[in-house]
């Protein structure tokens, strides 16, 4: 059985209230969440006070906050929704920290470096919400996409088979994706 249909089976079972279900769903998924979390934090400003596992744990407890693990019905959403609660989560904290950086008078930086074009154009993480809200009205695949790869850290093929895609369709819809997302920047 692949990960992403033991994850299923674990989601279904949850929501079944199948007993124990939960915590095995916790043991399944945790240590995925702390590496997704280690490769979203590589390249966070030095002054970033959250580590990977701080992350991690936010990213839990938003999940759970909103019953994430009961509405999910596949790992595809799962993990859909990991990728998007650590973008939000860095994005507030970024925000959070610029706030009191203007309340100091003090020279705003770059917030983050999704894309590496992104980083050298030193867009704010405002900016690159809005053109990924834009992206996700155009196409909700390659924004999934996008979100899995860099804001997830997943490789090609396992995003492939979260998204039960090709991964030269994933390798397209990254390429069509950057190049929408640098038009927009």
């Amino acid at each position: 059985m692949t990960e992403s249909s033991e994850i299923t089976r674990l989601l279904a079972a949850v929501k079944s209230g199948t007993e124990g279900a939960f915590d095995e769903l916790v043991g399944a998924i945790y240590g995925e969440l702390e590496r997704m979390a280690r490769s979203r934090m590589v390249g966070q400003p030095t002054s970033f006070t959250w580590t990977a596992r701080d992350l991690s744990h936010e990213v839990f407890l938003k999940l759970h906050c909103a019953d994430t693990f009961l509405k999910a019905e596949n790992s595809r959403f799962l993990y859909g929704a990991v990728s998007e609660a650590m973008r939000q989560l860095l994005s507030d904290q970024h925000r959070r920290r610029n706030a009191a950086k203007r309340r100091c008078h003090k020279r705003m930086i770059p917030l983050d470096n999704v894309l590496d074009e992104i980083a050298a154009n030193q867009t704010s993480m405002d900016a690159i919400n809005d053109a990924l809200s834009i992206l996700k009205t155009r196409s909700p695949r390659q924004r999934e996409v996008i979100d899995l790869k860099f804001f997830a850290g997943r490789q090609v093929k396992e995003i492939a088979e979260i998204l039960s895609i090709s991964p030269k369709t994933v390798e397209k819809d990254l390429q069509v994706a950057k190049a929408f997302l640098r038009s927009k920047l």
